[in-house]
C-alpha cells in the first residue's frame, strides 16, 4: 500500500521536473521525427519493384512507426505524470533501440555476395508485372540469363519494349520464345544493375538507423536516469516527514 501523501517539494524541485517533461517532450518530438523519417524512405523506396526483392527496408519501415507511436505514448505519458507510464515507455523504446542496432549492423555489413542470393531468390518469387516493371525501370532485360523465357521461375517478359531490342529484334530475350543455339541477347541483364542499387540504398538505410538508435539510445537512457533520480528524492522525502505529521497533499510514487 502507498504511505499517505506528504507536503508538496520545494519549489526548486518542481522547477526542475517542469524542465525535465519540456526535455522530454522536446526528444519525443525528435522521435517522431525520426520515426516518421524511417517511414517515408520505405514508402519512397517502395515506388521502386525492386523493393519487393529485398524486403529488410519494409522491416526498417515497421520500427520507424513504432518509434514514431512510442513517441506520442512517452508525451503523453509525461503530461500525465505516470511513472508506471514512462518505465514502460522506456522499456519499449529499448528494445527498439536493439532492433534498430542490429537492422542497422545487417544493412551495414551487407556486401554483393549476400544480396545477389537473395536477390535471385527475389526474382525467382516475383510476379510477372514486377519483373517487367523492372526491366522498364534499370533498362535491362532477365536476371542473370536473359534467354531464359517466361515460364522459367528465373526467366523473364519479353524486352521487347526496350530500345536494345530494335538492334536485334527477332532474338529469344526480346521476344519471350525459346533459346537458339549461339544466339545472345543485345540487351544486359538486371543482376548487375539490382545489386549495385540495392547495396547503395541497403547502406543508407543503415546509416538512418543507427543514427536514430544511437539517438534514441541515448534519449531513453537520459529519461530513466531522471525518472529515478524523482523517484528516489521523492522517497527520501516522504522518509524525512515524521509519521505524526501526514498530510493528504504529498508525495504519490506513481507519478514523478
Amino acid at each position: 500500500m502507498l504511505p499517505p501523501r506528504l507536503k508538496q517539494p520545494a519549489s526548486c524541485c518542481k522547477d526542475e521536473r517542469d524542465k525535465f517533461k519540456i526535455v522530454l517532450i522536446i526528444l519525443n518530438t525528435i522521435y517522431l521525427l525520426f520515426g516518421c523519417v524511417l517511414v517515408g524512405c520505405v514508402i519512397w523506396h517502395h515506388q521502386n519493384a525492386w523493393v519487393a526483392l529485398y524486403p529488410i527496408i519494409t522491416i526498417q519501415g515497421v520500427f520507424g512507426g513504432l518509434l514514431a507511436f512510442m513517441s506520442i505514448f512517452g508525451s503523453i505519458s509525461v503530461v500525465i505524470q505516470k511513472t508506471k507510464c514512462l518505465f514502460t515507455y522506456c522499456a519499449i523504446l529499448g528494445g527498439t533501440v536493439v532492433a534498430l542496432l542490429a537492422l542497422g549492423g545487417i544493412c551495414m555489413a551487407a556486401t554483393s555476395s549476400t544480396i545477389i542470393p537473395k536477390l535471385s531468390s527475389g526474382w525467382r518469387g516475383a510476379a510477372t508485372e514486377v519483373k517487367q516493371e523492372l526491366q522498364m525501370a534499370l533498362y535491362c532485360c532477365g536476371f542473370e540469363d536473359p534467354n531464359l523465357g517466361i515460364d522459367d521461375p528465373h526467366g523473364h517478359p519479353p524486352c521487347e519494349q526496350l530500345s536494345c531490342c530494335e538492334r536485334q529484334p527477332t532474338a529469344a530475350c526480346c521476344t519471350g520464345r525459346g533459346i537458339r543455339l549461339g544466339e545472345t541477347c543485345p540487351c544486359n541483364t538486371c543482376d548487375i544493375k539490382l545489386e549495385r542499387q540495392t547495396l547503395h540504398t541497403v547502406k543508407v538505410a543503415g546509416s538512418i538507423s543507427l543514427i536514430c538508435a544511437m539517438f534514441v539510445l541515448f534519449g531513453t537512457g537520459y529519461t530513466l536516469v531522471q525518472i529515478l533520480h524523482y523517484y528516489r528524492k521523492e522517497r527520501l522525502n516522504a522518509d524525512a516527514v515524521p509519521q505524526e505529521e501526514p498530510d493528504d497533499t504529498g508525495v504519490n510514487y506513481e507519478r514523478f
